[in-house]
């Protein structure tokens, strides 16, 4: 029987001597190559002409074969033909990577670099490969192989991959299942929507068919309804969801509800924390208020300019406060920065109101902050100021009582249904209501000054509907009749009618002011500028009194006229104590000495008294702003230097930097005339210390409006209803009603998963 050539036998892939050290293929040897020596081992066939060693035993030569059935004993051998040996293919391969191995380091020899060929003792005691199964590196080399095999066989990715992979579709899956429950969630915070009913517990899917007549239906609240109208309208992850999922990990009951909201709080909370520290210096707006919990909430804002030279105000948290004395509420403050990780050393500015707890010079708020951090200055809210002015001017007897007898008119006709009905008529037959679109008398609002504005413009316009709807009420009930016929009476006093002509005089002129000044872009030169445009105004006015009063009158015979009137000068006696005893040639000028000049003399000089204090704040660093910066010496600054010296540079470095700024603008035909214009046209690499200078004007606060607004959001959120939720409900819900546009679906699930208080895996 002929024996069998193994070159006609094995392929060359096979052949594992070539690619070891010293073979022709030594360079050649691929990943694929190892896989296949792996998977597709070739094992000698019948017939093949073995080799074998010669030993002498007695004298004699015996032959020792290398037999078929040692290989297949061996898995891990691989036969080489053209090196007449076997490898541990493992090894070969995988083994160490020196030369030598094993505790003592001997040098890797046989099976490993070089081929076995001594056949004469492969097993039993100190057989080479018994000894060789119990190395330690062969043992890894093993491991190392199945893992590779293992990769190769999944396209190139090992067993810790797999799991990965594996993790990262579950989680993929879970976080598609958990989608539609943020996403119902952050739809009811955006929209104010109570999320909760009656109950919020049980099987969202059960059937309800099985109810008897006199079982309860529940209310389960708008979360659950809502759930249940997008299963309805098709979102099958939803639905796949809640039948498959544990009843311990549906993630719907009240509790996980207030972790995903807790989490969407979270991710706002954190982003306007990083613009913050971005922008490195920060203002903090407060204000207090009673919620419907009667319990003290404190809401803290922050203002801002960001990298794009953008005034920001931002909502940060309702805060209940215990201790309402200055020290108290400051440490309340401060203690919350310290808890956000916001850097309080670069706090520049405070914005309060005027309430002496905010405010004290001594044991306010703003003097304790200030003790601790000097650069804190304290700003009185311009809207309260400018309120505050036309609150005082109008303790005017005359001025107060036509507040007074407007308000009682607005209240009167609104108070009932029947004559908010002949308000509508009479409206609807007066070409004055045509023309000016407004349908109901407005209350003076005690807190929303802008609408105290409107409410008075708006009294004059509609005056004739009113007259002629007290007219038909004095048809009413005897009740009705009486009060109708009073403020008839009251409507068409002289003194009255004059005094809210002069007082819708004087609002029309500070109505844009106290619209602007709630605006979150400008900054506090801005609202100077405005505030000095008033007075300029209302002082021209004060100069010609005889020519602005004229218009007054004028407008005040129309109103005379629809009340069929006449305006004369009231009695006068030789000892007047209730009203002003001023001798006149005419009602005009009586009217004109006793209500317009002494009304327009109260706003003009409270707006002096009450900005004189934001002038002197702010001298030192309107100087640098472009427009003025020419009329100004670098002395006028140094205040500003001495205070903020722990944000600049020496002073020396700063007169340059103000010379060569001075030098910028000396030609320029339209310079810049806010802050945050300047800071927007200023190179902060040419001027770091002006830029530093420009961006603390504007961060600067203005009013407390912001803080203000949230009390509105505080209402809508904890009404009566509601009035037992938690603080960080309260406050996750407030930020996403304020905030809703920051925040999406992933970044809420992100957060949430970061708590790791949940069973399933949502994080890829």
């Amino acid at each position: 029987m002929n024996s069998m050539s193994p070159s006609t036998v094995q392929p060359v892939i096979h052949d594992i001597g070539l690619y070891m050290p010293g073979g022709d293929l030594h360079h050649a040897l691929t990943d694929d190559i190892r896989y296949k020596m792996l998977t597709e081992r070739w094992l000698p066939p019948p017939r093949f002409d073995m080799p074998y060693t010669v030993r002498r035993v007695r004298g004699s030569e015996e032959r020792r074969y290398l037999r078929r059935d040692h290989l297949e004993r061996c898995p891990y051998l691989g036969f080489s033909p053209s090196r007449q040996g076997v490898y541990c293919v493992p090894c070969a391969m995988f083994g160490p990577a020196c030369i030598t191995a094993g505790r003592s380091n001997q040098a890797l020899g046989r099976l490993v670099t070089e081929p076995l060929t001594r056949f004469d003792k492969l097993f039993g005691k100190d057989g080479y490969l018994t000894t060789h199964e119990t190395l330690d590196y062969h043992k890894t080399a093993l491991i190392r192989s199945e893992e590779f095999r293992l990769r190769m066989a999944t396209g190139g990715r090992t067993v810790a991959e797999d799991v990965d992979r594996a993790s990262s579709e579950q989680a993929a899956e879970n976080r598609r299942r958990l989608a539609p429950i943020v996403n119902t969630i952050l739809f009811c915070g955006r929209q104010n929507i109570a999320l909760r009913g009656h109950r919020d517990d049980g099987s969202l899917l059960q059937d309800d068919g099985g109810q008897d007549e006199t079982s309860i239906v529940r209310n389960e609240g708008n979360f659950r309804a809502l759930l249940k109208f997008r299963i309805d309208a098709g979102d099958n992850a939803l639905k796949e969801h809640l039948e498959s999922a544990a009843s311990s990990a549906t993630y719907i009951s009240k509790t996980t509800q207030n972790e995903l909201i807790k989490a969407a709080g979270t991710v706002i909370k954190s982003k306007i924390v990083r613009r913050v520290a971005a922008a490195k210096f920060f203002t903090i707006l407060a204000d207090e208020t009673t919620d419907a919990s009667r319990s003290e909430i404190m809401s803290l804002c922050v203002r801002y300019v960001t990298d794009t030279c953008v005034i920001r105000e931002d909502f940060m948290d309702f805060v209940e406060v215990m201790d309402v004395t200055g020290a108290g509420l400051a440490k309340t403050i401060i203690d919350y920065l310290r808890q956000n990780n916001v850097n309080a050393d670069y706090l520049v500015g405070q914005g309060y109101d005027g309430a002496s707890a905010m405010s004290g010079r001594y044991r306010g708020v703003q003097a304790c902050i200030q003790r601790q951090y000097n650069t804190a200055v304290y700003v009185h809210c311009a809207s309260h100021c400018l309120n505050l002015t036309l609150s005082r001017s109008c303790e005017l007897k005359a001025i107060r009582n036509a507040e007074g007898v407007m308000q009682q008119t607005a209240n009167f006709i609104n108070a009932s249904a029947k004559r908010v009905a002949i308000m509508e008529n009479c409206l609807a037959e007066s070409a004055a209501a045509t023309d000016t679109g407004r349908r109901r008398v407005r209350r003076l609002c005690a807190t929303r000054w802008v609408e105290r504005h409107d409410a008075v413009i708006s009294f004059i316009q509609l005056y004739p509907a009113i007259q002629d709807c007290l007219t038909k009420c004095s048809a009413l009930d005897s009740t009705t009749a009486t009060t109708a016929r009073m403020l008839l009476l009251a409507l068409a006093q002289p003194e009255f009618i004059v005094a809210t002509c002069v007082l819708s005089s004087v609002l029309s002129v500070t109505h844009g002011l106290s619209v602007h000044l709630q605006t979150v872009e400008i900054d506090l030169l801005q609202a100077l500028s405005h505030v000095a445009d008033v007075v300029a105004v209302l002082e021209s006015r004060r100069q010609s009194a005889e020519d602005s009063f004229s218009t007054i009158w004028k407008q005040a015979g129309e109103l005379a006229d629809v009340s069929e009137t006449e305006l004369k000068c009231p009695r006068t006696a030789a000892r007047q104590t209730n009203r002003s005893n001023v001798s006149a040639d005419s009602p005009e000028e009586y009217f004109r000495r006793t209500i317009y000049i002494p009304f327009v003399d109260h706003v003009i000089s409270d707006l002096h008294d009450r900005f004189d204090d934001h002038k002197r704040g702010i001298f030192c660093l309107s100087a640098i702003v472009p427009e003025r910066v020419s009329s100004y010496n670098f002395s006028d600054i140094m205040p500003a230097i001495t205070m903020y010296s722990s944000f600049i540079g020496t002073s020396d470095s700063l007169s340059a930097e103000f010379e060569l700024w001075q030098q910028k603008w000396a030609t320029a035909s339209d310079p810049p005339k806010t802050a945050i214009d300047a800071l927007a046209s200023c190179n902060a690499t040419l001027f770091p210390n002006i830029a530093i200078l420009l961006q603390i004007l504007a961060t600067l606060p203005v009013t407390t409006s912001t803080a203000e607004r949230t009390f509105s959001t505080l209402k809508l959120v904890k009404s009566y209803l509601r009035s037992t939720m938690s603080e960080d409900r309260l406050t996750s819900l407030a930020h996403i009603y304020i905030h809703g546009q920051d925040v999406d679906v992933d970044e809420v699930i992100d957060s949430f998963a970061a708590t790791g208080r949940h069973k399933l895996n949502f994080l890829k």
